[in-house]
C-alpha cells in the first residue's frame, strides 16, 4: 500500500469541526485519530486524575496506527508542523505519539548590540510567537501559583487559596480556553458583544505577547546591560531609577500588595550584580528623584516597569516625577520596560506638551481586534496578569460561556494564567497543596 506524503493543515480557529485529516489517512486509522482528537478536546475540563486516565485511553486508541510504520512516520511529520500552530489537540496528540516538541532557539545578542538596538530602534527584539512558546517543553520546569480571582473581584480575596501549576500547563490551558470559546460561541456570534469577544480570542491566540520566566530573565538582563553601559561611559554619570516607592518615599502597597515596578527594578539590579558590575558603579544608581544632582547631561532618569499597555499608569508616574525634579532634568527622562507595543516604542509617551522615549526589550505583537479600551496589544506574563487587553476580555468570555451553559451546569473557570498570584505579593496563610 502506498501513501501520499502529508503536509501540515492550515488551521482556522473559527471552524468548529476538526481540521481535515490528510486524504491518505483513511480506513480504521482515520477513525482512530478522530476518536483521539475528540477525547483530547475534552481534557482541559477534566480533573488531573481523570485527564491522566483519558490520556491512557487515547494511547490505547493510537496503537492501531503503530501497525503501519510508513503511515505512522508520515503522521509524525505532519503533527510536528501542525502542533506548532498552537492548537492544543495537535500538541497533545504529538506528545502522546512521541513526536519531539519544538523548542525555542534563543538569539545570542552581545551587550554592545543590545545597547545599540535600544538606542537606534527603541527595542531589542520582537516578542516570541505564542505558538512557539506553547511547544517549548522547558517551560514545564517553571512553577507558578494562581488564585482563580478575576479583575473584578475584590483585592482582599487575592491569595486566600493558591493552586500550583507550571508555566507550560498554564499557557496551554489558556490556548485551549480561547479555542474552546471560539468553538462554543459560534452559534451565538450575532449576540451583542460576542463578536467582539470572538475577535479578541482569535487575536490573542495569534498575537499574545507572553513574558514567561525566560523572557523576564532575558529582558531584565538586557535592561541591565543598557544601564551598565550608561554608567560605564563616564564616572560622573548618574542613573536615577524611579518606581512607585520612589515617588511615595516608601515601599508602596495596595492592601498589603506590592507593585510591579519595584519588582522589575530589583530584577534588573540583581542581573547587574550577577554580571559583576563593580560596587562603585552600582553606587551611582539612586532611587530617590529628590537626590538627583550634577550636570543634567550626565544624568539619566528611568521609569521602569514590566510593560506598558494602555499607558495610563505610566503617564501618571511621569507627571508625579516631573513635580519632584528640577526643570533642567525633565529632558533626561525615559521609560524602560520589558515589553511595549510599537506605537509607544516609535512615538514615546506624550504627556502634556512633551514626549518621553520608551525603550522596550521586547516589541509586543500588535492586536488585530478592536478593543473598547483602545488597547492595541495583548500582553501578560508568568509573574503577573495584565488587566487591559487580557484578563478583562477573558472574564467576559468566561461570562458568555457560562451563559451558554445555562443554570445548573458546572461553571467555566478562568484560565490559571489569568489569575497569577504575583511573585512580589506577600504569602497568604491559607494554601492548598494540590490542584483542585
Amino acid at each position: 500500500m502506498t501513501t501520499t506524503p502529508l503536509s501540515a493543515p492550515a488551521i482556522d480557529h473559527e471552524i468548529v469541526e476538526h481540521a481535515p485529516m490528510p486524504a491518505s489517512l483513511d480506513g480504521p486509522s482515520r477513525e482512530i485519530l478522530d476518536l483521539a482528537l475528540v477525547a483530547i478536546d475534552g481534557m482541559p475540563q477534566l480533573e488531573p486524575a481523570d485527564r491522566a486516565n483519558e490520556e491512557e485511553q487515547v494511547k490505547v486508541l493510537l496503537e492501531g496506527i503503530e501497525a503501519d510504520e510508513q503511515r505512522r512516520v508520515e503522521l509524525q511529520g505532519w503533527l510536528q508542523a501542525a502542533a506548532g500552530t498552537g492548537q492544543m489537540r495537535y500538541g497533545v496528540l504529538a506528545r502522546l505519539m512521541g513526536v519531539p516538541e519544538v523548542t525555542e532557539t534563543a538569539e545570542k545578542i552581545s551587550g554592545s548590540e543590545i545597547v545599540r538596538r535600544f538606542e537606534t530602534q527603541g527595542f531589542v527584539k520582537q516578542a516570541p510567537d505564542f505558538a512557539d512558546q506553547l511547544n517549548d517543553g522547558s517551560r514545564a520546569e517553571v512553577k507558578l501559583e494562581y488564585d482563580e480571582q478575576r479583575f473584578s473581584d475584590p483585592v482582599e480575596q487575592r491569595g486566600q487559596h493558591l493552586y500550583p501549576t507550571t508555566e507550560l500547563e498554564a499557557i496551554r490551558e489558556l490556548n485551549s480556553f480561547l479555542g474552546g470559546f471560539m468553538a462554543k460561541s459560534t452559534k451565538f456570534r450575532d449576540r451583542i458583544g460576542v463578536g467582539t469577544a470572538r475577535g479578541a480570542a482569535k487575536s490573542m491566540q495569534k498575537n499574545l505577547t507572553y513574558i514567561g520566566n525566560k523572557e523576564l530573565v532575558e529582558g531584565s538582563s538586557g535592561l541591565g546591560q543598557s544601564w551598565s553601559e550608561f554608567l560605564a561611559q563616564d564616572e560622573a554619570n548618574q542613573l536615577c531609577v524611579i518606581t512607585t516607592s520612589s515617588l511615595t518615599g516608601e515601599q508602596s502597597r495596595q492592601g498589603g500588595i506590592g507593585l510591579s515596578d519595584d519588582f522589575i527594578r530589583d530584577q534588573v539590579l540583581e542581573s547587574m550584580a550577577r554580571r559583576g558590575v563593580p560596587a562603585d558603579v552600582m553606587a551611582r544608581i539612586i532611587t530617590d528623584p529628590r537626590k538627583i544632582s550634577g550636570d543634567p547631561a550626565k544624568v539619566k532618569i528611568v521609569l521602569v516597569d514590566d510593560w506598558v499597555v494602555s499607558g495610563r499608569q505610566m503617564r501618571n508616574k511621569i507627571r508625579d516625577s516631573l513635580s519632584l525634579i528640577g526643570g533642567e532634568y525633565h529632558g533626561r527622562i525615559e521609560v524602560d520596560v520589558l515589553a511595549a507595543p510599537q506605537h509607544f516604542v516609535a512615538d514615546g509617551f506624550a504627556v502634556d506638551d512633551a514626549s518621553y522615549p520608551v525603550k522596550a526589550y521586547y516589541r509586543a505583537h500588535r492586536a488585530n481586534a478592536d478593543d473598547s479600551e483602545d488597547v492595541r496589544c495583548h500582553i501578560t506574563g508568568s509573574h503577573s496578569t495584565v488587566n487591559f487587553g487580557f484578563s478583562i476580555q477573558l472574564e467576559y468570555m468566561q461570562k458568555i460561556l457560562n451563559e451558554i451553559r445555562g443554570t445548573g451546569q458546572r461553571l467555566v473557570r478562568m484560565p490559571a494564567i489569568a489569575s497569577i498570584y504575583r511573585r512580589y505579593w506577600p504569602a497568604r496563610p491559607r494554601r492548598l497543596a494540590a490542584v483542585h
